[in-house]
Formats: C-alpha cells, structure tokens, sequence
C-alpha cells in the first residue's frame, strides 16, 4: 500500500518532485524487508534477503506501469496525443528547458522566514527532535530500550525526509511558499514527537527516585505543558487570523460595501400568496 499511494502521489499530481520525500521511506521498506526475510532462517539468508527486495522491486514496477498507463490514457483521451506530464516537467526542470530561475530569485533566508511565520511552534520543536530522541535513548531503561529504539527509527525515517527536502529546496534559486506544504504534516509530527520524548525525558528523570511525590509531579507537568502548548497554539492561531483580516481585508470590506449599496438601490421584491379559497 506504501507502494502504491507513493506512486500515486508521484504520478497522478503532476508534480514528480514529491518522490524526493518517499526515499528515506523506500530505503526503510527495503532494509525492513530484507531483514524480516533474514530472519526467517529459510535456506541462504543473503540469497532470501535478496529475493524479497527484488519481489518488492517487481511490485513497484507493476504498480509504476499500470498507474502511468491510467495517466497517459487519460491525457491522450483528452488531447489526442501520447505524452507523459511526469516525463515532461523533469524534462523541462531538471534536465533541459529555461529552468526555475524564470520566475524569479529569493535568498535562502526565505524558507526560514517562511517557516517561523506559518509553522511558528512546530518548526523549533522539529529541529529539536533528533538531540531529543537521542537524550530518551540514552536513558531509557533496558525494559523501554527496544521501544524507544523502534520510534526513534520512524523518528529517523520522519526526519530524513525534512531534511532531504529542505536541502532540495534551499539550493534551488526560485523559491515559493508552496513549495513548503508538503512537508507540513511531517514538521507538525516531528514535533508532537519531540514534545512526547522530551517528556518520557523529564518523566525518567522524575522518575529515578520512584517516589509518589515525583510522580504526581511528572504527572501535573505532562498535563500542564500540554495545556500551556494548545493554549499558545489557539492564541497564535487567532492572532494570525485576526492579523490577515486586518492587513488584508480590503476585498471583503469592498465586497460588503458593494452589496450594501447594490441593495440599496434595488430593494428586494417580497411576494406573497393569498389563498383565494
């Protein structure tokens, strides 16, 4: 299934870059195929590990050929003409054509103005994530070691893409917001992963006394800086609104301003139905 939304997301958008965010998760699938076949002890382990990564390549093909065939079925339906939209904007971005820099230049300042603007909280907490995850795996207990390993694994995959992205999009010259929504839902979980490991921190660090007056103080500090995070995140969220209605309401208040005076010079026309029973 990881497969096929993949290609999906890649094919069917008409924006093949995405792909660039599916690598880190590719490699995972891989490697995570080829040891579950490993340790499956059938016969020659390196021979099993590779047969399974060539299963999972063939079902990637299948899957690539058959999505590409809807594709270039449809656009040829259309405009009478066998061509691959995926195929051409590599084509005209990546290999050949007048490139980006056609529609203009930012500093790289950009992207970083552009984050603390739209993703205020999330994006320091993200960039907290890996010293974190780190710090919890350091002082997990033997009993939590293998779960925190296997989150701080996803942590990892999760955080390749970030920063994969952000090192595509920081050497391109042409730079625009949009550019940047992708990678929102991973910057938002990077986060909310941060703000969990930091508390599992604090709460090993409560917790090493294994007293009940620590506890109920990890307790009431968990509870609390969610609380304090939600409240700061609707305050924000509200200022933003508030700030964008306020800077850039002009063409509402033109709009309700031409409806009033369009009302005002025709009336509505009220009807009623007398009934002549």
């Amino acid at each position: 299934m990881s497969i096929l939304w993949g290609c999906v997301a890649v094919l069917c958008t008409g924006w093949p870059f995405i792909g660039i965010l599916f690598a880190p998760l590719g490699v995972h699938m891989v490697l995570s195929v080829y040891h579950n076949a490993i340790a499956k002890k059938e016969g020659n382990t390196f021979v099993s590990g590779l047969i399974a990564i060539v299963i999972l390549a063939l079902h990637g093909v299948v899957i690539i050929a058959v999505i590409q065939g809807l594709v270039m079925g449809i656009d040829y339906y259309f405009y009478n003409k066998w061509t691959s939209p995926t195929l051409n904007i590599l084509l005209y971005n990546a290999i050949g054509g007048s490139g980006d820099e056609l529609y203009g230049i930012e500093p790289a300042s950009y992207y970083i103005r552009n984050l603390f603007l739209n993703m205020s909280q999330a994006w320091p907490l993200a960039l907290m994530a890996p010293v974190v995850l780190l710090v919890r795996g350091i002082l997990s207990t033997e009993a939590r070691k293998a779960i925190a390993s296997q989150e701080s694994g996803m942590g990892t995959v999760l955080l390749s893409q970030v920063a994969i992205w952000l090192l595509v999009l920081f050497s391109r010259p042409h730079k625009e917001e949009r550019f940047m929504y992708p990678i929102y839902p991973l910057l938002a979980f990077a986060a909310a992963l941060s703000v969990s490991a930091a508390l599992q921190v604090v709460g090993l660090c409560f917790g090493a006394s294994g007293t009940s007056s620590s506890s109920s103080v990890f307790t009431l500090l968990r509870r609390g800086s969610m609380l304090i995070l939600v409240a700061l995140s609707a305050a924000l969220f509200s200022a933003r609104v508030a700030s964008n209605h306020t800077n850039y309401g002009g063409y509402m208040k033109l709009w309700e301003t031409a409806t009033t005076h369009i009302a005002s010079r025709h009336p509505p026309v009220t009807t009623s139905s007398v009934d002549s029973s």
